[in-house]
């Protein structure tokens, strides 16, 4: 594989909102399964004791429960309206200017992608973007139109960290760093080649020796400071 191969990608805030819920829905998903679970294990008993429709209140706000829970967890619902901040950042810097002045419903943008050595490189009529491999997790995830590697969230991808107090509401949702590979693009030699420099990447430069071999490899600084003329 060429570590100059390039492809294009369109995105607009329907194709933005499938991302958005690949690398965010994870803790919905599991708070869905522990509703449903829940509300299986109140009804089960109540059917088996023959109490189920003795107390219609209490069955039904169970029923709900576990309907609901099972609806989070096949399909979380993850509205674009209260994350205002963090749409129009994402399109503001992959191509889309004046992003904030525009309703979230005509947000679109194109940027081209160049899969390098080191890492990824987003570029457009916004400043470019240069992530390195080991900023993502090695997870993919299938959405509409392609298939797209997750970043690493670190503690804010933790399902106990998040369960913890309030520290759920304050995640970081942040979506730059996230890689998506539209379907035209994702050729079988594509991804593999994706995922195996994440791989080696993240075997290389993680964890603490890997963050000290990071600050002294030349070679990835220059990557990531990019040519003089970027």
């Amino acid at each position: 594989m060429n570590s100059n191969c390039t492809y294009a990608v369109h995105m607009n805030c329907n194709g933005f909102k499938s991302l958005f819920v690949a690398q965010n829905g994870k803790l919905q998903r599991v708070a869905g399964v522990f509703l449903a679970v829940v509300g299986a294990l109140v009804l089960l008993p109540l059917a088996s004791l023959g109490y189920l429709f003795k107390d219609l209140g209490l069955t039904l706000l169970f029923l709900a429960l576990m309907v609901f829970g099972i609806v989070f967890a096949v399909r979380p619902q993850m509205a674009l309206a209260g994350r205002k901040g963090v749409v129009y950042n994402w399109f503001s810097k992959h191509g889309c200017t004046n992003a904030s002045a525009m309703p979230l419903s005509s947000l679109e943008c194109d940027y081209r992608v160049s899969i390098e050595d080191y890492g990824y490189v987003e570029s457009s009529a916004s400043p470019t973007n240069r992530i390195p491999w080991f900023a993502l997790s090695g997870k993919t995830a299938k959405v509409p139109g392609g298939v797209c590697f997750l970043k690493d969230q670190g503690k804010d991808g933790s399902v106990i960290y998040n369960a913890i107090g309030i520290n759920w509401a304050f995640r970081n949702e942040d979506m730059n760093g996230l890689l998506f590979v539209p379907n035209d693009a994702a050729t079988p030699e594509l991804l593999q080649t994706i995922t195996s420099r994440i791989k080696e990447s993240r075997s290389t430069y993680t964890g603490r020796a890997g963050r000290e071999r990071a600050k002294h490899d030349e070679g990835l600084a220059e990557w990531i400071l990019g040519p003089k003329s970027e």
